[in-house]
């Protein structure tokens, strides 16, 4: 949940699982075959992807249904009374609270 949080590209979040948990998935494998003789946790490249649905691990490429979305986004330009956040901080502030949503819902 913390890497959705934090708005992680998959090539990052593969690169965080190899560091903190010593787990290589997909194409990370190919890259640290000299480490492959260390007790480390192997798994196939669909793996991240089948854990995120495991886990629902919410993402922008499956946002919530239209109206919560844009209900959302009013309520964050509410708050901003002097109109001082623009879209990369209005994304990032719902993304930290667990609903991170793509571009296009702004511009609608």
């Amino acid at each position: 949940m913390q890497y959705s949080k934090e708005r992680l590209t998959v090539a990052e979040r593969l690169t965080r699982l190899h560091v903190e948990f010593r787990l290589i998935i997909g194409l990370v494998a190919m890259t640290c075959s000299a480490l492959l003789y260390s007790p480390l946790i192997h798994a196939r490249k669909s793996q991240l992807h089948e854990l995120n649905m495991q886990f629902n691990i919410p993402s922008p490429c499956k946002p919530p249904p239209e109206d919560i979305a844009t209900q959302a986004v009013l309520e964050k330009v509410a708050e901003d009374v002097n109109q001082e956040n623009g879209v990369n901080a209005i994304t990032s502030c719902l993304s930290i609270k667990g609903m991170p949503l793509p571009r296009f819902v702004f511009f609608k």
